[in-house]
């Protein structure tokens, strides 16, 4: 009777054992996703907001967490496992630390370059370096962490099929939660520092309790010889069957599994606002299918249900339900119409962002769940499969580094073979076509010919009148306020750019359905932008403008009798390609004299390689709530444009009014007077739909003098090329002069707490669109529209008018 009750006292501990390591599991996970998310958000800060940077963060962490999977793979043979585990999580916030002081360090390299070099091999060869030293690190300590995990569970009494498979599924519910927290709560409580250093003290409390298992763990101090690794028959056929068969499978899993998520969220940018909210939340939705998916093999494997038939219903169904996932989106968002007005049109709104992830999660639900639900059965009967073999996950490393491996090439195919050659359409075509050759050849291998025949008829079933259906599908919503006719389409790492006419015959370019760049029916307000900073420095020589898109705005300087030499900046190649091809013409030859240039590059980036060059800089609108897009509001940016003017230079950084509400207008003019401090404000028109506000200063601090400014408005009338009678009339659009001490109590835009990019993107998403509704409250109105007169009145308040004040009262006349 004694002995019983210490044989169950003794099960009872290790169960009790092995479910607080199942929660510091789930803690690691919280963790991981955090660091991922923030170590895409710094890379961007260091290398740029280009998709290509967004992917080499994403191959480098997959590739980190597939050598990670080998070196554990060795660990698990010598030493201590939970020891090991502890030194991976204590490498894991070590490690970090470059990623979190990069804005320390990060400037005066890409500066230590030059913007020469910064383009050419050699700088495309530094950032990848760089790139390497700051993400592979620590993702290779993360990637030992899950094999260490199982091992550790192992060696307390539970199996690979069991426990294994339940701290592999808690562990990705955990990156749901950290993906959640982080987004919605952490950092606009802590920045991006305090929340990098929260994930790296996470990592330390993990650590910690993994050397509690550590003593634990040494009551078995045979463990790790009770069983060699098992041995490999030298017969290729047996081999094959019993590990080479496992080992690609678990490639292909890494690589449909990864191809997939890119295709998903791609496909749900069409409908989606691209904010740093929505792609961690998009993300989390991914990963929570994916775990679902797990826990039900583990639910099965209870229940006896064979590995075999668990990878047949993984790669079956997911083969038939991807090829649905283009066309369930198009049904149920009623032709692409964006996720914030399809709340609005059924007469309702978005409250929260946690209400925002829970609609996000429906749909992604309706559109994608089924498939990623029956990808997550992949590699968990993997796992199943080889614990017959491997009982204590002594081969787990091995499995997880090959899966890494084939996330690595997915994502790559994706991007660059699936998107770009197929289509987003067409690449979950293509996707879904080889996965089901997978399941037809999985049943086949394991002699089971009726399922081979079951899934064969239906996938054609499903897949010949769904393909049929795609011909119907388009990439632009026929329900959008302008009938758009489509010239043009291209697919690349950013999603689909199409070149669209509207009735009016204005040309514009719509990227994914959701933003358009520019467009000719605008082309004398984006002029505008250009020719008013001239206006205020006749004399520049050099102009940089950062953001091309149609390049209708760089060419506004082509109609002035000697034009300067203009390069222009723009992040995405496929964009420069585009409008370099379709607004030829309304960018006034710009494309076609030789001093002109195109630099394919992020702004922020080849600003901060640049030094005392230009005369002027010129800064396009950007979405304030884009996916790094704020850092272009920075108080570290504005003084890499500082330093890359001339000593006479002049900044002028243009705002989109109906994008921006009031606070982040003082968020953003604070950051801009700390480091300009006396400043300019100018409109660019009376456009109150889509206003745009302009701010304006001298590197040298020199101020503005009436009779200066009064004489290069006259000046300017002599330029016959230009029609705009609002730039001839310029003095109407110059607000006045705003100064430091005015905005002095406004916190700043940082790079450290990317306290605009947050809040932006919160309220864009959360905007009211009911037209009977409108903003909630007045103060948290966007600059546009009615409140556009109200926001102009007080902001003539704050500023010290430069010519005769009447001018201000005849603007205001205009709005109306």
């Amino acid at each position: 009777m004694v002995m019983e009750l210490l044989f169950l006292f003794e099960e009872f501990r290790f169960d009790m054992l092995r479910f607080a390591l199942i929660c510091l599991a789930f803690v690691s996970g919280m963790a991981a996703l955090s660091h991922e998310l923030l170590w895409t958000r710094r890379l961007i800060d260091l290398l740029g907001a280009t998709e290509w940077v967004t992917g080499r963060v994403l191959g480098l962490f997959f590739l980190g967490l597939s050598l990670g999977g080998w070196l554990a793979c060795r660990l698990t043979h010598h030493g201590n496992s939970a020891r090991r585990l502890a030194m991976a999580e204590f490498a894991i916030a070590i490690l970090s630390l470059p990623a979190l002081l990069l804005p320390l360090w990060a400037d005066w390299i890409v500066a230590g370059m030059g913007a020469e070099n910064l383009v050419s091999l050699y700088g495309r060869s530094m950032k990848l370096v760089l790139s390497i030293a700051v993400v592979l690190p620590p993702a290779i300590a993360m990637g030992t962490t899950m094999p260490l995990f199982i091992r550790v569970s192992t060696i307390l009494g539970g199996t690979v099929k069991e426990t294994g498979l339940w701290i592999y599924s808690v562990n990705m519910l955990g990156g749901v939660i950290g993906l959640w927290l982080t987004s919605t709560v952490l950092l606009d409580a802590l920045g991006v520092q305090g929340t990098m250093l929260l994930a790296a003290v996470c990592n330390c409390v993990i650590a910690m309790g993994a050397l509690m298992f550590a003593a634990r763990t040494d009551e078995h101090p045979n463990e790790l010889a009770e069983q060699p690794e098992h041995s490999i028959s030298t017969s290729s056929k047996r081999w094959w069957k019993e590990e080479g068969g496992i080992l690609v499978l678990s490639f292909l899993s890494g690589l449909f599994v990864l191809a997939l998520e890119v295709l998903v969220l791609r496909l749900l940018a069409l409908v989606a606002p691209s904010s740093f909210h929505t792609t961690s939340a998009l993300l989390a939705n991914v990963i929570l299918f994916l775990a679902l998916g797990s826990i039900v093999v583990a639910c099965l494997n209870r229940f006896g249900v064979s590995n075999q038939l668990q990878l047949t219903i993984g790669f079956g169904g997911g083969a038939i339900f991807c090829v649905l996932c283009p066309l369930v989106l198009y049904q149920i968002t009623r032709q692409l119409v964006s996720i914030r007005y399809l709340v609005a049109i059924d007469g309702s709104s978005i409250n929260s962002l946690n209400q925002y992830w829970l609609l996000l999660f429906g749909i992604l639900a309706l559109v994608a769940g089924a498939t990623l639900f029956f990808g997550g059965f992949v590699f968990p009967a993997i796992l199943s499969m080889n614990s017959k073999a491997d009982p204590k996950g002594k081969s787990v490393g091995k499995l997880l580094a090959i899966n890494g491996l084939g996330g690595l090439l997915g994502c790559e195919l994706a991007n660059g073979i699936l998107i770009s050659k197929f289509g987003i359409y067409g690449g979950f075509v293509v996707l879904a076509s080889t996965i089901g050759f997978v399941a037809l050849f999985v049943c086949l291998l394991n002699r089971r010919s009726l399922s081979a025949i079951a899934v064969v008829a239906a996938t054609l079933a499903v897949a010949i009148p769904v393909i049929d259906g795609y011909g119907d599908l388009k990439y632009v919503s026929p329900r959008a306020k302008k009938k758009y006719a489509v010239k043009d389409v291209t697919f690349g790492r950013e999603g689909v750019l199409m070149v669209v006419e509207d009735p009016d015959e204005s040309r514009s370019l719509l990227m994914n359905n959701q933003y358009v760049l520019g467009s000719s029916g605008h082309a004398t307000i984006e002029r505008r932008q250009v020719l008013l900073p001239w206006l205020l420095h006749p004399n520049a020589e050099k102009v940089c403008c950062l953001g091309l898109a149609t390049g209708i705005s760089a060419g506004g300087l082509e109609t002035l009798n000697e034009p300067p030499e203009v390069t222009s900046v723009e992040l995405s190649e496929m964009v420069a390609r585009i409008a370099k091809t379709h607004f030829r013409d309304d960018s006034r030859a710009f494309y076609e004299r030789s001093g002109n240039r195109i630099i394919c590059e992020d702004g922020r980036t080849l600003i901060a390689a640049t030094n005392n060059e230009y005369d002027i800089i010129v800064a396009d609108l950007f979405r304030p709530y884009g996916i790094g897009e704020g850092r272009l509001f920075s108080v570290e940016h504005f003084r890499n444009v500082k330093r890359a003017l001339k000593d006479d230079g002049m900044f002028c950084q243009w705002l989109p009014g109906h994008q921006l509400n009031e606070k982040q207008f003082r968020i953003i003019a604070a950051s801009f007077l700390e480091v300009f401090p006396e400043t300019m404000v100018v409109n660019g028109g009376v456009l109150t739909k889509t206003p745009s506000i302009g701010l304006c200063a001298w590197k040298n601090g020199k101020t503005w003098e009436t009779a200066e400014l009064k004489a290069k408005i006259q000046s300017f009338r002599s330029q016959k090329n230009i029609t705009d009678t609002l730039t001839h009339n310029a003095q109407l659009l110059l607000a006045g002069v705003l100064k430091a001490e005015q905005y002095s109590d406004e916190p700043l835009n940082t790079l450290d707490n990317a306290l605009l990019e947050l809040d932006a993107s919160r309220h864009w998403i959360l905007k009211d669109l009911r037209p009977e509704k409108g903003e909630r409250d007045a103060s948290d109105s966007f600059i546009s529209g009615e409140n556009l007169e109200s926001f102009m009145r007080k902001l003539y308040q704050d500023t010290d008018p430069v010519l005769d004040p009447v001018h201000r009262q005849q603007f205001l006349q205009l709005l109306k």
